[in-house]
């Protein structure tokens, strides 16, 4: 059993996962499921869950699209979930939205300090998702 983080409530709630989902494998040509959706993908092109963790803390594997989902609901904490596309429709609110969220995580990544795998691979994934918004 997984937990989930409710940013709302600053708590994590049980969480059952889809069948296939993992927080961790050696080859990332495994098919997984997304932890979210339950869609099969890659484990190599998964991101790691902002929300859905391990009891230790460890982010499970989602799909880009429910990714994309969490680190808008982060950003805009408890708000309404919009998609990217929905998001990018608005062209003057998308612009300040991608500043905010990009300096967001350059504050993130300046707390951080790559100890271990699980760190490193937090970061990699934050500084894609930099780069990403960036150009889009």
């Amino acid at each position: 059993m997984a937990e989930k983080w409710n940013p709302a409530a600053g708590e994590y709630v049980a969480y059952e996962l889809p069948e296939g989902a993992s927080a961790f494998e050696n080859d990332m040509a495994v098919e997984v499921a997304c932890a979210e959706c339950g869609l099969p993908k890659t484990y190599g092109e998964c991101c790691t869950s902002l929300f859905i963790h391990t009891f230790a803390g460890m982010g499970y594997a989602v799909c880009a699209d429910c990714h994309e989902k969490e680190f808008v609901k982060e950003f805009q904490k408890g708000k309404d979930v919009v998609s990217w596309s929905e998001f990018k429709s608005d062209e003057n609110n998308a612009e300040e939205m991608v500043e905010s969220i990009v300096n967001r995580i350059d504050q993130v990544l300046a707390q951080l300090s790559p100890t271990d795998d699980y760190l490193l691979g937090l970061m990699d994934g934050l500084k894609r998702a930099k780069e990403l918004l960036e150009t889009s």
